[in-house]
């Protein structure tokens, strides 16, 4: 077959050659000396020589004039002079009284309060009805609930079925257990029977 082996990777993209030389530099020897405890420090920045037995002592200028001893502040600063003035004679403080009155003052005044109902109004007794006025109170009315059928746990209608758990059972009903009757046997002279297996879950009545 022609095709056969032939992929869209090995048509398009072709293997390309290399290059015949390495881009790493060829290796040099690297060069070796005796250490001779020599550091950078030692090498390049060689040590001074001071005298210090003879220092070079700083030069000053002649000291011509006196010592005056005056700041810079009292040199340049000179002292202005102060003009000549007379002290105002005291007033009397004012006679007339303070208006201490505010916008608050002026424009919100205190009003009067409202005079009670003579009416007495009737005592909410805690029999009363209140009315609901919630949306659940309007929309959704309450529906009376569908007659639940009487159930017999045997032939006298006065027993109703038993939410007690009972490990006996009438002999007569053995799918249904008695507890109002004596000692879990029916009324018609039936005996209690042992229940078999698990007993059923109790019911809440």
């Amino acid at each position: 077959m022609p095709f056969y082996g032939v992929t869209t990777q090995r048509a398009d993209y072709t293997p390309k050659k290399g290059r015949s030389q390495s881009a790493r530099p060829p290796d040099k020897p690297i060069p070796y000396s005796p250490l001779d405890d020599t550091t950078t420090n030692n090498v390049e920045y060689p040590e001074k020589c001071a005298d210090l037995e003879h220092p070079p002592e700083p030069v000053y200028p002649d000291k011509t004039a006196p010592f005056v001893g005056a700041s810079t502040y009292n040199t340049d600063y000179v002292k202005k002079k102060v003009r000549p003035w007379t002290a105002d004679p005291p007033q009397p403080p004012p006679r007339v009284r303070l208006d201490d009155s505010t916008e608050y003052r002026d424009e919100f005044y205190r009003k009067p309060l409202l005079s009670p109902s003579l009416h007495k109004s009737q005592p909410l007794l805690p029999s009363s009805h209140v009315p609901t006025i919630t949306t659940y109170g309007h929309d959704y009315v309450p529906k009376p609930f569908e007659e639940r059928e009487r159930l017999n746990c045997c032939d006298d209608e006065t027993h109703p079925a038993s939410h007690i758990w009972s490990k006996t059972l009438c002999q007569e009903r053995p799918w249904t257990t008695c507890s109002s009757c004596m000692d879990g046997a029916c009324r018609r002279g039936g005996r209690p029977v042992l229940r078999q297996g698990r007993a059923p879950m109790r019911r809440q009545g």
